[in-house]
């Protein structure tokens, strides 16, 4: 039976909650060299995941390049895993970030079963 993930975040990776009746969440930051090692188990669980509806907190504050390309990998992973019929998406971004924003809308046009919403926040 597939287990909850629950990782505490570093200076270096975020924290990561994912409770397989659908609840996820990742926030923090990602910083360079470990990141396929933290995504892959990540990855390979979402892959077993069998709820009917997940929602997603993307809260994060630092995404190097090399981080997105894993992000995006673990969303692809979520929106072509059918068992799951209701995707959502929650990308948190501060507003004055308008790249990391696109980055958002990117993501969301390519992945047609998410429905993201963006949620704008002042720097803290």
């Amino acid at each position: 039976m597939l287990e909850d993930i629950f990782l505490d975040g570093t200076d270096m990776l975020p924290s990561v909650t994912f409770m397989r009746e659908g609840s996820l969440r990742i926030e923090g930051r990602i910083i360079p060299g470990t990141t396929e090692v933290f995504f892959r188990p990540l990855i390979d669980w979402i892959r077993k995941l069998t709820c009917n509806k997940v929602i997603l907190d993307v809260d994060i504050e630092y995404l190097s390049s090399d981080a997105c390309i894993h992000l995006y990998k673990l969303l692809r992973t979520l929106n072509d895993n059918l068992v799951i019929q209701h995707i959502i998406t929650f990308w948190h971004y501060e507003l004055n970030d308008e790249e990391h924003y696109e980055l958002g809308k990117i993501m969301a046009e390519k992945l047609d079963r998410i429905k993201f919403f963006f949620k704008g926040h002042a720097k803290d």
